[in-house]
């Protein structure tokens, strides 16, 4: 009885391996049917080939006036009025401050005196200068007399001369004495107030010129070739970018830093201070063939080199190839590699741990804007 059970349970299990081996060759033998069940959908995208690429570094430098002085006085003396306060905005010419000008004043009005007093006599002298003349055509003086009388007027016109030129030296004093504004900008500091005293060349103000903001940036030497004098940049102030034009590249090598600095100027002055720290991006293109991909689309390839899927047409669909590529350039979520892989053939973007060479997968093809998301064609 017992040897019985056994052979029953034996072809029972038989028969349920054979009812299970035929249900699973069933969907094989279905043809076209089992293909849609077994390919597994991968997303692609095609190659791009480009001839090279860029890479962007940031340099911080700092905004500067394109313009910034401390005007003084050319003559020492009493202060008594500065007409700005700090931050008001200036004009070119726009009277600043003024010194006291009283014995300039007084200096000059004993000058004019004199001048008219010699213009009176030079007057004289003229008259009767011209009587000797007459008086020597006739005959009635000496030749000696002409010479005199001739001297004479030439001396009262040089006095007249002399004094008018001290006159003249006294206006420019006076002039001197009131200090204007060399270009326009903001007052950023005031140095002195009225009361004092101050000595030849002493800073009453610190002005700098606002309608030409420059950023100064020391460059790395192989950046610094990448830059051309005229050349458009993008610079980051605060949160926001803005467009520049390189200026100027110094001839020489800073030697604390081995930078050389470049100066850029802004094309607006707009939320822009002098001192504001300024990133300089700085683009530098490389001449080397290769694309952009996915960094989820590299999966490992030994001996320090990178492979990707690509999903070539054939037998009627599409097989997965793995392509052996070497990575050139990682950027962010993008890296720029070389290798066997042609333009226009189908990349796989991502999900490569579900996959293995000469698998039979159906394609999906990523959207140009999100085909954008996994690389930059380098301009």
């Amino acid at each position: 009885m017992h040897i019985h059970s056994r052979k029953w349970i034996l072809a029972a299990s038989l028969l349920g391996c054979g009812a299970l081996g035929v249900a699973l060759l069933v969907p094989i033998a279905s043809g076209p049917e089992a293909r849609e069940v077994r390919n597994l959908s991968v997303r692609v995208e095609p190659a791009e080939i480009s001839a090279g690429y860029a890479t962007t570094h940031a340099f911080v430098g700092r905004v500067e006036s394109a313009q910034a002085a401390e005007p003084g006085f050319e003559l020492a003396g009493l202060v008594t009025r500065v007409l700005v306060e700090e931050g008001d905005p200036v004009e070119a010419g726009q009277l600043l401050a003024e010194l006291d000008s009283a014995r300039l004043r007084a200096e000059r009005d004993v000058l004019v005196a004199a001048r008219d007093e010699s213009r009176a006599q030079e007057n004289l002298a003229a008259l009767t200068d011209r009587r000797v003349q007459e008086a020597l055509a006739l005959d009635a003086v000496s030749a000696q007399d002409g010479d005199e009388s001739r001297q004479a007027l030439a001396a009262r016109r040089a006095r007249t001369a002399r004094i008018e030129a001290q006159i003249r030296g006294i206006d420019v004093a006076l002039a001197k004495s009131k200090l204007h504004a060399p270009f326009p900008g903001r007052v950023a500091r005031r140095l002195v107030d009225p009361g004092n005293v101050v000595t030849v060349g002493q800073p009453i103000l610190r002005l700098l010129e606002t309608a030409r903001p420059e950023v100064r940036v020391g460059l790395s030497p192989e950046a610094a070739r990448a830059v051309r004098k005229g050349q458009s940049m993008r610079v980051r102030v605060g949160a926001r970018d803005r467009d520049a034009v390189v200026r100027s590249l110094l001839p020489e090598r800073s030697r604390d830093t081995r930078t050389v600095a470049a100066i850029l100027s802004l094309a607006t002055a707009e939320d822009v201070r002098d001192g504001d720290l300024a990133e300089v991006l700085v683009e530098e293109w490389h001449d080397e063939g290769g694309l952009w991909v996915s960094v989820a689309a590299l999966s490992e390839g030994g001996r320090g080199l990178w492979a990707v899927y690509v999903a070539a047409a054939r037998d009627g669909g599409h097989r997965l190839e793995r392509r052996p590529v070497e990575q050139v350039h990682l950027d962010g979520e993008r890296a720029y590699v070389r290798g066997t892989v042609g333009a226009g053939e189908l990349v796989v973007v991502d999900g490569i741990h579900r996959l293995v060479p000469e698998q039979l997968v159906s394609v999906e093809r990523v959207a140009p804007a999100l085909a954008s998301a996994h690389r930059e064609v380098a301009r």
